[in-house]
């Protein structure tokens, strides 16, 4: 995937499209104080199921992430 800076518009509903850019299904997203809007890749899984730490290790060396595990009810505020 190319890094370079790319141009991207949002529509009259404040929407943007990642196109190609994107190589993931879902992304959690901050606003940095300064303005900026970072979208980290995000694995969404059931709350209900208990996954084992082999499983959770894996998932965290796949996405080249450090290991913090947001759940969903922590975004909602």
């Amino acid at each position: 995937m190319n890094t370079g800076t790319k141009l991207v518009t949002v529509d009259n509903r404040q929407r943007v499209s990642l196109g190609k850019l994107a190589d993931r299904e879902h992304y959690l997203v901050s606003k940095e104080i300064d303005g900026r809007i970072v979208l980290t890749p995000a694995v969404v899984a059931p709350e209900a199921v208990e996954y084992p730490d082999e499983l959770r290790d894996s998932i965290a060396r796949s996405l080249k992430a450090p290991k913090s595990w947001v759940r969903r009810r922590d975004l909602a505020g």
